[in-house]
C-alpha cells in the first residue's frame, strides 16, 4: 500500500512539474506587451474619488499587498512615491494629473524588468462617479520571473488587479461595491 502512495504522488509532483515546465516555455515566447481593463459604478462624486485615489499612502495601488509606502521627490510638481510589496518594490511616477477626471501614472518594478502606464478615468454618473482604469505594459527579458509573469498576465492577472484595487477603493470610500 505504501508504494502504490509513492508512485501516486510521484505522479502528481512530476504532473505539476511539467505545468510548471511547460508554462515557462510558453511564457518565453508570449509577446511582451499586456494591458487589462477594470471599471466600478461608485455612489460619491469625482471630486471625492479624485482625493481617495490621490491619496496614495492610505490606499496604496498594489492594494492590500503594499507593506510599506515610501514619498519619493515630486517631479514636475507631480507626486512620485514606492510601495514595498514584499518580493518587489514598484515605483510610482504621476505623469499627467487633470482633476477630477483624469489621472496617468508610470509603474516600473524592482525585481522584474516590468514597466506599466496606468490610466485613470472618473466620470460623473448620476450623483455617483464611474472609474476606469486601463493598464499597458511590457515585461521585458531578463530574469527567470519573466516567462511565468508572462503567463500570469495573459491569464488576467493584469485586470485582476485593477479590479482589487478599485474594489479597494469602494471599500476606502464606505462601499461595498464590485469591479467589472
Amino acid at each position: 500500500m505504501g508504494k502504490k502512495i509513492l508512485i501516486g504522488m510521484g505522479i502528481v509532483l512530476g504532473g505539476l512539474l511539467g505545468l510548471i515546465v511547460i508554462a515557462g516555455i510558453a511564457g518565453m515566447f508570449l509577446a511582451p506587451e499586456f494591458s487589462g481593463e477594470a471599471r466600478i459604478t461608485l455612489g460619491k462624486p469625482p471630486e471625492e474619488v479624485w482625493q481617495a485615489i490621490n491619496d496614495y499612502k492610505r490606499l496604496p495601488v498594489s492594494s492590500a499587498q503594499s507593506q510599506r509606502v515610501e514619498e519619493l521627490p515630486a517631479e514636475g510638481g507631480l507626486p512620485a512615491w514606492k510601495e514595498d510589496i514584499g518580493s518587489t518594490t514598484l515605483t510610482f511616477r504621476t505623469t499627467e494629473s487633470q482633476a477630477p477626471s483624469r489621472l496617468v501614472r508610470a509603474v516600473s518594478d524592482a525585481v522584474v524588468p516590468m514597466t506599466m502606464r496606468i490610466e485613470y478615468e472618473i466620470a460623473a454618473q448620476g450623483t455617483g462617479s464611474q472609474v476606469r482604469i486601463r493598464v499597458n505594459g511590457r515585461v521585458d527579458s531578463g530574469t527567470l520571473h519573466v516567462p511565468f509573469f508572462r503567463v500570469m498576465l495573459r491569464m488576467g492577472a493584469a485586470a485582476a488587479g485593477q479590479r482589487a484595487f478599485l474594489e479597494s477603493l469602494a471599500r476606502h470610500l464606505g462601499e461595498n461595491a464590485t469591479a467589472e
